[in-house]
């Protein structure tokens, strides 16, 4: 999964995906199975 995260991050940092936000830190919570962004303050 830690893999998998890391090429999606690689592929936004890179302009594959397009995205509006400014994402800084993205966290999979298995228990909830949820995935949760947090912007970086600017």
């Amino acid at each position: 999964m830690n893999a998998l995260m890391a090429i999606f991050k690689w592929k936004r940092l890179s302009g594959i995906y397009l995205s509006d936000r400014n994402d800084f830190n993205t966290t999979f919570s298995l228990s909830l199975n949820q995935i949760s962004n947090e912007e970086k303050d600017q």
